[in-house]
């Protein structure tokens, strides 16, 4: 695909959806095998994806140096803990808070499809009570 380069979406399809596949779904699954609700799951896993891959709809709005900035927020919020801790939920509440400006033009959009895609997954095989 021409448009791998620059769209990770594009990229997937290219890549046997390598993302969704060695890198969602995976970190879906483990936080649902740690107990983790299917919210919290879904947060993990959209956290893992942004912290990964740097989002492509970021960067056609703002570049690459602002998607990679937001892509090291998100692993701050992974390593003070995330879902399971107090100072992981408030760093996750002032990195939302932070990606909501009033053009939109923060939103990891390219991160949710992936998110979504990853959900998918996990329930289509694991089950949605695993």
């Amino acid at each position: 695909g021409l448009a791998a380069g620059r769209d990770t979406i594009a990229r997937e399809y290219v890549t046997g959806f390598a993302v969704t596949f060695e890198l969602g779904a995976p970190s879906v699954r483990a936080a649902r095998a740690s107990g983790l609700s299917w919210a919290d799951a879904t947060v993990e896993g959209y956290l893992a994806i942004l912290t990964g891959v740097p989002d492509t709809h970021v960067a056609r709005k703002l570049g690459s140096e602002e998607a990679a900035r937001i892509a090291g927020r998100a692993a701050q919020v992974s390593t003070a803990g995330g879902v399971r801790t107090g100072e992981g939920r408030a760093a996750l509440a002032a990195l939302d808070a932070e990606l909501r400006d009033a053009r939109n033009s923060r939103n990891p959009g390219t991160t949710a499809d992936l998110t979504c895609a990853a959900l998918f997954v996990v329930i289509l095989e694991d089950g949605w009570n695993s």
